[in-house]
């Protein structure tokens, strides 16, 4: 059983702005932690170093030259190591 809540780009995790995106399949390649998930999460959804103001091990904060805001991204799991969560929030300056 697989299920997706899952931007397809950038450009829509800033047009939704905050939420949390979800992401559990009992496939092998989804058996991670939460480091791995958000590398997996970056490179699903297209997001490059380069959009990153910042990058943790299971946060990163990203700009968008069409917003006047960033957004801060943080890994977590649902339960078990195949459930994993992507909680997006405007960051405050």
């Amino acid at each position: 059983m697989s299920s997706y809540n899952m931007p397809e780009s950038l450009d829509e995790i800033f047009l939704v702005g905050e939420t949390q995106w979800t992401a559990c399949s009992y496939e092998p390649e989804m058996d991670m932690n939460n480091v791995a998930s958000l590398t997996w999460f970056m490179e699903t959804v297209g997001i490059s170093e380069g959009d990153c103001v910042e990058v943790e091990d299971t946060q990163i904060i990203v700009e968008h030259p069409n917003y006047p805001y960033m957004l801060r991204i943080d890994s977590g799991g649902l339960g078990d190591f195949f459930s994993h969560c992507f909680d997006v929030s405007i960051v405050e300056e």
